[in-house]
């Protein structure tokens, strides 16, 4: 399959993985971004790590909005949860990954506990909600 450009399509099934940490920015700050991709890198070829982060990117010119930024990554992210890395000074601690992933582990480690202590997730949201008038009848 082409497309438009006569360029080939390639249609992949992208691995699942537990965490994406979405950076985005523009192409003036090219090098602070790949300094800051390159450490978040060494962090996940860990072996607690490798299979469950991927880093996902975007980097333009300016023509979008960090708003719009941030959108299109959540929109394109194919994990479970996800978090922006500091995408203003483009600084990153060093256990950075393995405290996020540590988080998580304690997350579902909770909702598990919760689960399986019969409490379960509502899908109606509180904002959906709505009151019900009741009267106690003696």
């Amino acid at each position: 399959m082409e497309n438009k450009n006569s360029s080939p399509v390639v249609n992949v099934k992208i691995p699942k993985v537990l965490i994406e940490i979405l950076v985005y920015g523009e192409k003036k700050d090219q090098e602070k971004i790949e300094r800051y991709l390159k450490d978040l890198q060494e962090q996940m070829y860990t072996k607690d790590a490798v299979k469950k982060v991927r880093i996902f990117f975007k980097v333009d010119n300016g023509e979008e909005t960090i708003e719009e930024k941030k959108k299109g990554l959540i929109e394109n992210c194919k994990s479970k949860y996800y978090v922006f890395g500091d995408c203003e000074k483009y600084n990153i601690e060093k256990d950075f990954v393995k405290k996020i992933l540590s988080k998580i582990k304690k997350f579902e480690t909770a909702f598990t506990s919760l689960k399986e202590s019969g409490v379960m997730v509502s899908k109606i949201k509180p904002e959906e909600s709505k009151e019900i008038k009741m009267e106690v009848l003696k």
